[in-house]
């Protein structure tokens, strides 16, 4: 991989204010990005080498504009003042009962790419999830890829920043990192398996599951243990494209049928590519060091999360999203986008100013600074 690429970013990164028009660049189908000497078995894909797929359905149209008109519609740039090389495009299945012959398989329209062989149902998604894997793996070639959901907002700047960092880290000789099988996110640790005779009785931890929870329900033969190992929250994480390669020959050796929870799946998948994954998120109890949770790479030097997945009735102010890269659940783009341009206080700024509790997840702080 061309580092020289990715170095440039290393330092703080900066984004210019957004325009009023939307910039079809960003958009993947709308032409390529040629850094460096593109290898011959590519010359005939995109080349992009930042790829975020978004994750909708034809419903969420107003989720969509949202984005459109704030973090996808953002003059992203990096620490020297030039645009990140990024693409985009939105993931949509087809409607659930439709028949797949009345869309396209897997056609590129605009910012959509229409995936006609899986249907857009909770319990199709780890299908929909791997069916776009293959279709990026094929179709683009790329150096990372940002997969996430329309309730999603990501600061591309800080993305390709981190990114830039941690291809310095991989050019040290002392670093065991490597690029290609990057696998990073909100880590999700201890997850328990939930079965389908399942109660909430037999929850570890039952005020964190919603009432339809059986909808987690995994089969014994498709999984026996009784807890997933360690992976990455669904609502945004980061794949190397040779991690992404790797998910997708685990997938073609695994017999059973993929259980329908699409992150922990693909965690399993990772555990047996050997792929360790890299925390992003909040603290892992205290143990944000080397070595904090057996086969996991964490960040030791993020001050705070810089992936967040808050629970949908956590309160969002400025501290959820000020110096973060990708926050899940939005409830409000227009105010998460403003709050996500700006860095995070210092404590004794926050202090000063009242503060807030630094609560996991919900970061409940500033909550009066909504409206701003």
């Amino acid at each position: 991989m061309p580092l020289t690429l990715l170095l440039l970013a290393s330092a703080p990164a900066y984004a210019r204010s957004p325009r009023a028009a939307l910039r079809p660049y960003h958009l993947l189908g709308n032409g390529t990005l040629h850094h460096g000497s593109p290898r011959p078995q590519d010359t005939r894909a995109h080349r992009v080498p930042l790829l975020v797929l978004i994750f909708s359905t034809e419903a969420n149209g107003a989720r969509r504009q949202e984005q459109h008109r704030t973090w996808l519609n953002h003059d992203w740039r990096d620490a020297a003042g030039e645009p990140v090389p990024w693409r985009y495009a939105y993931v949509i299945g087809r409607r659930g009962g439709a028949a797949a012959a009345t869309v396209p398989p897997d056609e590129l329209v605009g910012d959509r790419l229409h995936l006609g062989r899986v249907e857009d149902t909770y319990l199709g998604l780890v299908h929909k999830t791997l069916e776009a894997l293959r279709w990026a793996a094929a179709s683009v070639s790329f150096e990372a890829l940002l997969k996430t959901d329309d309730d999603s907002i990501a600061h591309v700047s800080r993305l390709w920043a981190w990114l830039g960092a941690a291809a310095a880290r991989e050019a040290s000789e002392a670093s065991a990192w490597r690029w290609g099988r990057l696998y990073a996110g909100r880590l999700q640790v201890d997850s328990q398996v939930v079965r389908s005779n399942f109660t909430a009785a037999d929850l570890w931890h039952p005020s964190w599951y919603p009432r339809d929870f059986l909808k987690w329900a995994v089969p014994v033969a498709s999984f026996g243990a009784d807890r997933f190992p360690p992976h990455c929250s669904g609502g945004g994480y980061l794949l190397g494209r040779d991690a992404a390669a790797s998910l997708l020959a685990e997938r073609a050796r695994w017999v059973a049928d993929p259980f329908p929870v699409e992150d922990a799946f693909l965690g399993v998948l990772a555990q047996r590519a050997g792929l360790a994954p890299t925390n992003l998120g909040p603290n892992l109890r205290g143990r944000q060091s080397e070595g904090c949770v057996a086969g996991v790479v964490c960040e030791e030097t993020a001050r705070h999360a810089l992936f967040e997945d808050p629970p949908a009735s956590s309160p969002q102010g400025r501290a959820l999203f000020a110096g973060r890269i990708l926050v899940h659940r939005v409830s409000s783009f227009e105010r998460a986008f403003a709050w996500l341009l700006l860095e995070p206080r210092r404590r004794s700024q926050g202090r000063a100013r009242g503060g807030g509790s630094q609560q996991r997840g919900g970061e409940a702080g500033h909550v009066a600074a909504m409206g701003r």
